[in-house]
């Protein structure tokens, strides 16, 4: 059986979008998203020394995640080697 979009008003109704686009929680630092599925947190990782991708963990706000990974990539001693965050002191 194949699925068709229904006809709403003599028009075809388009599924919605998966997210909202305006809904779309970017964060300004390197190393951290918003985990929207998994804890509505925000979520720190770093690529280590050969290229794979680390998790850190889950935070409250994005200045702790990015903290957190500033501070991993610190201990891994790719402090010359990653990128790291600049984080205002508010």
């Amino acid at each position: 059986v194949r699925k068709v979009n229904p006809v709403v008003d003599g028009k075809l109704a388009l599924k919605p979008p998966l997210r909202d686009p305006t809904a779309a929680q970017q964060s300004k630092y390197w190393g951290v998203t918003w985990a929207r599925k998994q804890s509505k947190q925000w979520r720190a990782t770093y690529n280590d020394a050969n290229t794979v991708k680390r998790h850190i963990g889950y935070f409250d706000d994005q200045e702790a995640a990015a903290l957190a990974v500033n501070k991993a990539i610190i201990d891994a001693g790719l402090a010359g080697v990653r990128r790291m965050n600049e984080i205002d002191a508010d």
